[in-house]
């Protein structure tokens, strides 16, 4: 869903998470950094809510950035805390 988050299911649950608006410089490859984030947050044993502010982070993240597949880690503790997750 882009700018507008995104709708997810995991196990039983349903989620609906929101990401900050920004300035994209290049939204190439966003998807491709939001499952790395997804596969991140599995392989650390995170819970849901966590896994999913993990994915959406570096989604956003590397829409800042100029080259595909690139996050500023620089930046994620900024932008995880202004990611917002429910329960739907």
């Amino acid at each position: 869903m882009g700018k507008y988050g995104i709708l997810v299911k995991m196990s039983n649950m349903f989620y609906k998470a929101i990401v900050p608006t920004i300035d994209v410089v290049n939204p190439v490859s966003s998807g491709d950094s939001s499952l790395a984030g997804v596969l991140s947050g599995i392989e650390d044993d995170e819970i849901d809510i966590d896994i999913i502010k993990k994915s959406m982070n570096c989604g956003l993240l590397n829409a800042f950035n100029p080259e595909i597949s690139k996050i500023d880690m620089d930046l994620f503790d900024k932008y995880y805390e202004k990611i917002k997750v429910e329960e739907i």
